[in-house]
């Protein structure tokens, strides 16, 4: 192939990865690990949050990682757009422009050790272009992957630089960027053990080595040019200490994996990857756990393939051109931590993810543009032509594969019906498309999915813990307190559980029993601070603010981002009547969690109390779009209306809300006094009614009952209700 059609085939690769990504990026964030971060998403506390994860040592803030540099930029992401919200569209967008950085610089990385125009150029496409690379762009929390591989390459060209020129200034460069992947991701740990490969391959010299390996030292006591032990030192001990830190967020407590196990794990896990790599067919986010099973013979088939291609490498090395090796290390290196030799938190769900390969793609897709090069010199110009346009129908295949995979990200639920449409048998997967389902308001077919995990699992706890919520938004309370009195009697020390079964309890009416359930839960997990919030929120509804309060501020000191208490705490002001402090703490909540709709609600509220009814308008309006199935804002939307004297619109705001919540007495009542106004007393009268039954004490409610039942077809300008959480 020309040189000048070579240079073609990288730009040409970015344009089609940029239409495949960009066609599909949707606003909305994949569901997977979004718990973990929403303090890093939605906070407003730029400079303070970035500081806390510099120093988060114990993976508080992003529960499980170590990796403070890739959620830093995430908290940035926001200030692209100018924006309070994060916005999944700017996310992916940045996640793919590393992973366009990636491509190229791969590209560099290849030509700098001594490869062609066309196999580098090959790898860098079939590494730009392959589907398993989906998550890392796709998905906002694989930041940290394609961030981490950045700063390998932008380390690993630096170290060639420092090795042909000596120049300390890159040699810090290299450092220092070393240390930005290690900050990124800690899976840039495997860095040092690539850099040493190439020292021992004699890559590195200032020489390009040849294919028959002459440059390659002889006898054991020279197999690395011992100089350049020292300037690798810092990159081991570097490694040594984020594994070191890494090891205590990790958490491995919940994995079981055997050591014995864990040799056929790793051997299976790397003859998977290179299937996958290869062949990207029937790929899956979460694929199905193994079991090891020692009598079962495939088990015994992949370890003793493992080991006779490493004898085969090692036997036959002279033949094996440097570079090769090297592409073969660059794919077995960067998967020896996640493919079962230590434990770590993932392997709770499977043993492999496509995401754990993104590194080791581009050794492997090395090794494919190094066959693929070597065929067609082997072959002759004719059969040599035959094998770029086959390169180039395998790139086609891949591009095609790609914009599926694409595809599927783009949906949240249909990711996860897809995964369950190949895997039925993967009850996370299953789990997850329940979540999507319920918080997108598809409470039936949530219900079912959690339905058919626990006819396959009884015991499957949080599947349980899916269907009681989904109950409890359906307002079907006492099936969601059996289910979660049967989530508490199988995991007695889930404490999540447990607050959830309080929350139930009080809505039924069961104070007693749910009190004494938060005061045990307080007592025995003193570091969880839902049950101080749930309990708050009760002592609130009370009206006993100084016990809500002392529980409120107990659980902002063991949880100082918790932005539900800070809005709670609003709340507690605002009934109190101190308007100026109930905003103040609404704001925080604000800055702590942009899209809490609760901390937007009471803003409106106070809005509304001091006749600012447009602005109030404009707040509600705000809680709704990051809440959209709250009932409150709804019902205080409708007050608003009325106070500026539109009545159809606020009729729609009660109806909203009703639906939302069909006992929502408040609702009601002031669906009633809004129909009132339009003239329809007949339908007042039954909404005012529903209101006094189910809540006798809406003294106004029973006013202008009985004035409707004397007077029908009169306009009033009536009180308005608001309702306070």
């Amino acid at each position: 192939m020309r040189t000048n059609r070579i240079r073609l085939i990288l730009p040409l690769t970015l344009i089609l990865v940029g239409v495949v990504y960009l066609s599909h990026m949707q606003p909305d964030f994949v569901g997977l690990d979004l718990a973990s971060y929403e303090t890093v998403l939605y906070t407003n506390d730029f400079l303070n949050t970035s500081w806390r994860l510099l120093g988060d040592l114990r993976g508080k803030l992003v529960p499980g990682y170590f990796a403070p540099l890739s959620s830093v930029t995430l908290i940035y992401d926001k200030a692209l757009i100018g924006s309070d919200l994060p916005d999944a569209r700017i996310t992916l967008a940045v996640n793919l422009l590393f992973h366009c950085l990636n491509g190229i610089l791969l590209f560099l990385l290849l030509t700098r050790l001594g490869a062609s125009g066309f196999a580098a150029s090959a790898a860098a496409c079939v590494f730009l272009l392959h589907p398993m690379q989906a998550p890392c762009v796709m998905w906002f929390a694989e930041r940290k992957t394609v961030m981490a591989a950045c700063f390998s390459f932008l380390s690993y060209l630096a170290y060639l630089k420092y090795r042909r020129t000596q120049s300390r200034h890159f040699y810090a460069l290299s450092l220092a960027a070393f240390v930005g992947g290690l900050l990124s991701k800690p899976t840039a740990v495997v860095l040092p053990a690539i850099l040493l490969v190439g020292e021992w391959l004699g890559l590195h010299r200032a020489v390009a080595p040849t294919h028959n390996g002459s440059h390659e030292p002889k006898g054991f006591r020279h197999w690395v040019d011992r100089t350049q032990l020292i300037p690798l030192a810092p990159f081991f001990v570097l490694a040594l200490g984020i594994s070191v830190v890494t090891l205590r967020t990790e958490a491995a407590d919940l994995v079981n994996l055997p050591v014995l196990q864990r040799p056929f794990i790793a051997s299976a896990a790397l003859w998977f990857y290179l299937y996958k790599i290869v062949w990207p067919l029937n790929l899956l986010e979460l694929y199905p756990k193994w079991d090891v099973n020692f009598r079962d013979f495939l088990w015994w088939i992949s370890l003793v393939f493992s080991a006779v291609s490493v004898w085969a490498v090692v036997r036959y090395r002279r033949q094996i051109s440097g570079q090769f090796r090297w592409g073969l290390a660059f794919f077995v290196i960067p998967l020896l931590p996640v493919v079962g030799a230590v434990k770590f938190g993932y392997f709770q769900h499977a043993y492999v993810g496509n995401h754990l390969a993104y590194l080791s793609i581009a050794g492997a897709a090395f090794c494919l543009a190094l066959l693929a090069e070597g065929l067609r010199q082997w072959a002759g110009p004719k059969v040599g032509t035959l094998v770029a346009a086959g390169l180039l129908v395998y790139m086609a295949f891949l591009f095609v594969l790609t914009w599926r995979q694409a595809g599927i990200w783009s949906d949240p639920i249909g990711l996860w019906r897809h995964n369950v449409a190949q895997c039925s048998s993967c009850a996370r997967a299953r789990l997850m498309l329940g979540h999507a389902l319920r918080d997108s308001n598809q409470l039936d077919q949530a219900s079912k999915e959690y339905e058919e995990i626990l006819r396959s699992a009884p015991t499957h706890n949080q599947a349980r813990h899916g269907l009681a919520l989904a109950r409890l938004s359906q307002n079907r309370l006492g099936d969601a307190a059996r289910l979660l009195e049967e989530a508490v009697a199988h995991n007695p020390t889930s404490p999540a559980s447990q607050n959830s079964l309080a929350f139930v309890l009080l809505q039924q009416g069961r104070a007693a029993e749910a009190t004494q359930l938060l005061e045990e839960l307080m007592e025995r997990w003193p570091q969880f601070e839902k049950p101080y919030l749930t309990l708050a929120q009760e002592m609130a509804r009370r009206k006993e603010y100084a016990e809500a309060e002392r529980l409120l501020k107990k659980a902002i000191t063991v949880n100082p981002d918790f932005a539900a208490a800070y809005a709670t705490l609003a709340d507690v002001r605002l009934f109190q009547g101190e308007l100026e402090e109930a905003q103040e703490l609404a704001r925080r909540a604000i800055r702590l969690r942009a899209d809490y709709a609760m901390a937007y609600n009471t803003l409106g509220q106070v809005a509304l109390i001091q006749a600012r009814a447009d602005e109030s308008v404009e707040l509600f309006r705000r809680a709704l779009r990051s809440q959209p199935t709250a009932p409150e804002p709804h019902l205080n939307l409708g007050a608003a209306f009325m106070a500026l004297g539109r009545f159809p619109e606020a009729r729609e705001s009660f109806e909203a809300a009703i639906r939302l919540r069909p006992q929502f007495a408040e609702a009601h009542a002031n669906l009633g006094f809004a129909l009132m106004n339009l003239r329809n007393s007949d339908a007042a009268i039954e909404h005012l009614q529903k209101a006094l039954d189910m809540n006798p004490g809406l003294d106004r409610a029973r006013v202008v009952l009985e004035e409707a039942r004397k007077v029908t077809g009169t306009r009033l300008r009536l009180e308005n209700h608001t309702a306070p959480r």
